[in-house]
């Protein structure tokens, strides 16, 4: 005979299976193709949940509703990372050189004077996003969501750390992105060290770069650097970040769902037979 728990727990996945097929999938298609407020969002959440609890309040933590059935969950969907991870399927998409969509053409249009395809493959964090001035609202969005995943401020190796776009290197508090060196073949920071991993000069950058620049454009380069070196471990292997092997995943939105879920969740109630229902 099941336990009033356990009666539960099946009527609770009753109505999950039912979120899943019916609800969730009706918005798999709006949440992928428009921007999605933080208010809408939460939103559907509450109405999500209304349906789960019949109106009335939790009586499980949410972070605990989301986790998998292996660790205890009942994988209740959790419509902020779901979100988050469709937005992904256009990352990977963009990113692909064999990929010749059309839609292609309007993200370069907005990114080209950034780099392109460089804004995806630096260290910019969510907060500096805006910084890029990013007009249209669906862009921007894929931009934050990609950057809260990929940025990361420990444990970098200082010489092949990206120099443009970096949260980390700052001229006049905000990351920067010189075009012109950018074109000349700068990337990294070990782009710019000589044999002896010292910064080169003025006129030896000048030299090897023939890149239209100035002087006090080279120094306040030169200069964050020489800021971020102080706080920057060195002869670290780098390896790639984790988010960006994940676009190699045959099912972007699954895996990075998955991933952003793991760390959302904590454990779950350890004596679910005394819980209020």
């Amino acid at each position: 005979m099941f336990s009033n728990w356990s009666a539960r727990r099946l009527t609770l996945l009753g109505r999950i299976a039912i979120l899943k097929s019916l609800a969730v999938s009706q918005i798999v298609y709006v949440l992928s193709s428009v921007p999605t407020p933080q208010g809408v969002i939460k939103e559907i959440n509450s109405l999500l949940y209304d349906f789960l609890w019949d109106g009335k309040s939790d009586k499980i933590k949410r972070t605990e509703m989301i986790n998998s059935s292996s660790k205890g969950g009942l994988k209740m969907i959790d419509i902020q990372s779901f979100n988050q991870s469709l937005k992904m399927k256009w990352v990977k998409g963009y990113l692909d050189d064999d990929n010749q969509a059309k839609w292609k053409f309007f993200v370069n249009h907005y990114l080209e004077r950034h780099g392109g395809n460089l804004v995806f493959s630096s260290n910019l964090k969510r907060q500096d996003v805006p910084l890029l001035n990013l007009t249209d609202p669906f862009l921007a969005e894929i931009v934050e969501y990609w950057s809260t995943l990929n940025y990361r401020d420990e444990n970098l190796d200082f010489f092949s750390t990206e120099l443009w776009h970096n949260s980390l290197i700052r001229i006049k508090n905000r990351p920067f992105f010189y075009k012109s060196w950018f074109n000349a073949g700068v990337k990294e920071i070990r782009d710019l060290l000589d044999a002896e991993q010292n910064v080169i000069s003025y006129n030896t950058f000048a030299a090897q770069y023939n890149s239209k620049t100035n002087y006090l454009e080279y120094y306040k380069a030169v200069s964050a650097l020489k800021h971020f070196r102080k706080k920057c471990s060195s002869n670290l292997n780098n390896p790639t970040r984790k988010y960006v092997s994940l676009l190699s995943s045959s099912n972007v939105c699954k895996t990075f769902y998955e991933c952003i879920i793991e760390k959302k969740t904590i454990k779950p109630y350890k004596k679910p037979g005394k819980m209020a229902f």
